[in-house]
């Protein structure tokens, strides 16, 4: 026990002595009978500096750790968006914005029927295009094509699920806004 005392007293120790002996051979500074005092002193001097030190970089590392952890759990989340969302995929480049005025899209009358079908319909019920063209006395693909352009014109959402290999659809608020403003201006 005593050997382990004194191997941490000399550690302890050694900044100061390191200095006291710069300062009796390199500098010429006679420190005389405290040189114990002073070896003491600058030992405690320095390894308060040292312990500072090891403080200060256990905190940025601690900051580097929440910041790398924060940037994980945004690209994480980001991702996990774009897939529940159905955004384009990842190497698909962004479509140049295109005023309002160059992109008028033509509604024939099998478009407007269809989102006159979609508004009767109660909240939560879907189409698909074999249901229409049974209603209108047409051919599923026809539908389809229909359905597909309003879906793309944002007039229709895409539902979650399929019947009979179609895709099913509902009215979006987008579509119902589409239909009051027809309304109004037929009233």
């Amino acid at each position: 026990m005593e050997y382990f005392y004194n191997s941490a007293a000399d550690a302890y120790l050694l900044p100061g002595q390191l200095m006291t002996s710069a300062m009796n051979s390199g500098l010429n500074i006679d420190v005389g009978d405290k040189e114990f005092l002073i070896s003491v002193l600058f030992s405690t001097v320095s390894w308060l500096l040292l312990i500072a030190i090891a403080i200060r970089a256990l905190r940025i590392a601690s900051r580097i750790a929440a910041n790398t952890r924060a940037a994980v759990a945004t690209i994480v989340f980001n991702a996990r968006t774009k897939r529940a969302c159905g955004k384009r995929p990842q190497g698909s480049q962004a479509q140049p914005a295109v005023s309002d005025s160059n992109t008028e899209v033509h509604f024939d009358n099998l478009d407007l029927a269809v989102l006159n079908s979609a508004a009767t319909l109660g909240a939560g019920f879907a189409l698909t295009a074999p249901d229409l063209a049974n209603e209108f006395d047409l051919r599923p693909p026809k539908v389809q094509s229909s359905l597909e352009k309003l879906a793309t014109n944002m007039m229709l959402e895409r539902g979650f699920g399929t019947d009979e290999d179609y895709q099913t659809y509902r009215l979006s608020r987008a579509g119902a806004a589409f239909l009051s403003i027809l309304k109004r201006k037929r009233d």
